[in-house]
Formats: structure tokens, sequence, C-alpha cells
């Protein structure tokens, strides 16, 4: 049986307390990992000299690394990859966490099949003092199709995959909004062989209070343009035109159904009202979701 040795990959920028979370639920798995890697994104604080002051039995257990200057989570996950030696790559946001058996049901997976390139699983959304089920399969025939029609690809916290790809495929230092959508497209490509865990292995953690105003909404949409001219010709020539629109259309529904969402659960009345009549008034999908919601 082959024997892998296993890099965690956290990426952290002036977060305190859920970073320790994050480092905990490493620390509280039953297969360790080989090393925890964490990439201090040019915090306002030193990350490092943080874990060893107020946290000195985590220090030891830990390789923090400082990049110069801010780059987003792509940059911090590029230097602690840079920094990492495992075969096999686990990354984990610095607000998200681990169930206690997550590695080792993953890695079950690539003992049993050595061709296995990526091993996913399912997660808990939490909200506060709300938790539910979401479950986010990998496809195994064409995964690009499903990112290019209407499906969201699963949180990169929940991923163990071969070392490999994140060499041939690093994130993209020059996006700072739907980076890990891009770096999915571009790894769908390379048709890796996908495993999925299907159990609750992770907890993504929703802070309302950090999710974006309208005006932020509005940045946003400038910023799904570039990602829409970055993939327009490398969409249509793989699955045509056609995909490309159906592609658009998710997208800019996608993130102003979340905006709607968002203001909401705040009561932001003129918000909500002006995002429908600008981008929901004449969308399915938005319908079809006030029907869900109100079913449920």
């Amino acid at each position: 049986m082959i024997k892998y040795s296993i890099s965690v990959l956290i990426p952290v920028y002036n977060r305190k307390d859920a970073l320790i979370r994050a480092i905990e639920s490493v620390l509280n798995q039953t297969y360790q990992p080989d090393e925890i890697i964490i990439a201090d994104d040019a915090s306002d604080y030193d990350i490092d000299t943080f874990i060893k002051e107020e946290h000195p039995a985590i220090a030891s257990k830990v390789k923090v690394v400082r990049g110069a200057v801010n780059k987003g989570v792509s940059g911090a996950r590029n230097l602690a990859f840079q920094h990492s030696t495992g075969d096999l790559i686990a990354l984990l946001d610095s607000d998200d966490s681990w169930h206690p058996e997550k590695l080792k049901k993953q890695l079950a997976l690539f003992e049993e099949a050595p061709t296995t390139d990526v091993v996913s699983c399912r997660q808990w959304i939490v909200r506060g003092n709300e938790k539910r089920e979401q479950k986010k399969e990998l496809y195994q025939a064409d995964l690009f199709d499903h990112l290019t029609s209407d499906w969201h690809p699963p949180n990169p916290s929940t991923l163990l995959l071969r070392r490999k790809y994140l060499e041939l495929v690093p994130f993209n230092e020059n996006i700072r909004y739907l980076e890990d959508l891009d770096w999915w497209l571009t790894f769908a490509l390379l048709e890796p062989k996908i495993q999925y865990v299907d159990e609750l292995l992770m907890y993504y953690f929703i802070n309302e209070e950090n999710r974006l105003s309208y005006t932020a909404y509005e940045e946003r949409f400038k910023k799904i343009e570039i990602i829409l001219s970055l993939w327009k010709e490398r969409i249509t020539k793989h699955k045509g035109s056609q995909q490309y629109r159906v592609f658009k259309e998710y997208l800019l529904t996608y993130n102003a159904i979340d905006a709607f969402v968002v203001n909401a659960r705040k009561k932001n009345a003129t918000l909500m009202v002006r995002i429908f009549f600008k981008y929901l008034w004449n969308k399915k999908k938005f319908y079809q979701l006030l029907i869900s919601k109100a079913q449920s």
C-alpha cells in the first residue's frame, strides 16, 4: 500500500479566533497530517507572533510563512503550497473547520483506488446558531460541463488532492473574486479522476456582518465581467457559444440572488428593490428560489 504524506494549507488575513478554530480542527484529526502551513497574507499584525505569544502549545505544530504584500487568498494559497512537501494537499480556509474524521476518510479512498486524483466531501453551512447540510458532489462525467451550466463547485476546504494539480494549476493571483471558480474550470480541463465521501466532514461559517452591501455587489459584478472575459473563448471552444451564454446567465443571476437574500436578512428593503428591478425581475431561477423558501 502506498504511504502518502499530507500537507494542510491555511491562508489567513486578519483572523485570530477563526484561525485558531481551524488549526485545532486539524490537530484534532484522527489521521494527523505531516505538516500544517499557515500563509499570513500580510495581515495588520504578525500571525506567527500572535500564535507564539497567545497559543504556544500550537506554535510548535505549525509553520507560518508571511507574504511581503497582501495578494488575496489565491496568493496566500500559492505561498503556502510553495513551502509544502506533501504528496497530497488539503486546503482549509481560516474561517472554516473540519470534522475529526475528514482526512482519514478521504485518505482511505486514495488507498483503495490509487488512480484517484481528488476527493471531496459534504459540508455544513453554519450561520450563527443555525446549521444546515449542503451536498456538493463532484461529478465523475464531464466536470467542465457542470461547472459551465448551473452548478456551483465545492468549497476548496472540502478537498484532498494530489500535489501535481496545484503545480499544474496554481491559483490565479490576478483575480480577487471567483478565484475558486477560475481554478475549478482550469482544473476540470485536466479531466481528473474524482472520488467523493458522502458525509458531512467540513464546516463552512458565514458571518453576515461581512456579507456585501449593494455597492460592493456593484463592484462584484465588474469582477464577474473579468471572469467572463477570461473564459469566453475557452468555454466557447470546448462547449459552444450557447453554453457560454448559460454560464454567463448563471453567474449574473446567482450573484444577484445572493445580494437580494443578504439584504433581505438585513431588512434593507430599498436595496432589495434596486437589486430586484436591475437584475432579477425576469429571472426564472429567482422565482423558483422564492417558492422553495416558502415551502421549506
